[in-house]
């Protein structure tokens, strides 16, 4: 390890940073070079990073108002997002079907648990 041109900073070598440290240094390195019209599209944004990584990731984008395409299993996600942010892929006939959330059911807000709502399968029959 060395240290930088300041005393108090430390290099890490890329060899001894976990996935986790790799994959939160480039979101983090992304999301502080983008401006407000950028679009960033992350494949499974959680892979490899901490819940609340993801979650303070997404806030800050949303404070910075970037455009964020990412995809997830992680229901927890969805808490962090308005109705309108949500899209569920649905597989039929060899094609992915996207529906909004707030297409799928017009009268769900924020304050709805969406998550509890989305495991307990209310929104199965309407994607």
């Amino acid at each position: 390890m060395d240290y930088g041109e300041k005393k108090d900073e430390l290099i890490i070598p890329k060899i001894l940073m976990s996935s986790k440290m790799i994959g939160q240094s480039q979101l983090l390195t992304l999301l502080l070079l983008m401006n407000e019209d950028n679009l960033l599209v992350v494949d499974e944004l959680d892979r490899s990073l901490h819940p609340l990584v993801v979650k303070e990731f997404i806030k800050e984008t949303m404070n910075r108002k970037v455009q964020v395409i990412f995809s997830s299993h992680n229901t927890h996600f969805l808490q962090y997002l308005r109705p309108d942010q949500i899209f569920f892929a649905k597989w039929k006939n060899n094609t992915s079907k996207f529906n909004r959330l707030s297409d799928i059911n017009e009268n769900i807000r924020e304050v709805n648990n969406i998550e509890k709502m989305y495991l307990s399968g209310l929104f199965n029959d309407k994607e």
